[in-house]
């Protein structure tokens, strides 16, 4: 549980801090070609794919989000009346997005979208259930 907890309130800072040390690292130890490195994920991961292109420009040479989302705030408002509970849980694990604009601005990759200099591939699901697909409509605009 503690390692989790050290992740409360770190989207987009820290968790995203550990993911450009890890291609530091390898691109410094030879194991990996810095102009070659992507960034891929789903859910959560598409959301650190998103960020790392946003908040890391130089980091990655593409990137691929799959219902990842882009807007911390609407993502939040979105979730179904029966997710009361998880809503509580993401207050901590992400933030209070919902109440706190400037957090959600510094963390929603939405926000940073003019900064991203390489191609992002977008994969997302018109009925995902947790993921709306107004999340990846956002950032194709």
């Amino acid at each position: 549980m503690r390692w989790l907890n050290l992740g409360n309130g770190e989207w987009g800072r820290r968790m995203q801090d550990d993911l450009t040390d890890a291609v530091e690292w390898a691109v410094q130890s030879g194991v990996v070609d810095k102009s070659r490195v992507a960034i891929y994920g789903r859910s959560y991961g598409g959301y650190a794919a998103f960020a790392g292109l946003a908040f890391t420009p130089d980091v990655y040479a593409c990137g691929v989000d799959v219902v990842g989302p882009s807007n911390i705030k609407t993502l939040l408002a979105a979730t179904p009346p029966n997710w009361d509970h998880m809503r509580k849980v993401f207050a901590v694990r992400i933030g209070n997005v919902l109440e706190d604009d400037a957090v959600n601005m510094r963390m929603s990759p939405l926000f940073h979208v003019d900064k991203v200099k390489r191609p992002l591939l977008i994969g997302q699901g018109a009925n995902d259930p947790r993921v709306a697909q107004s999340e990846s409509d956002q950032i194709a605009r």
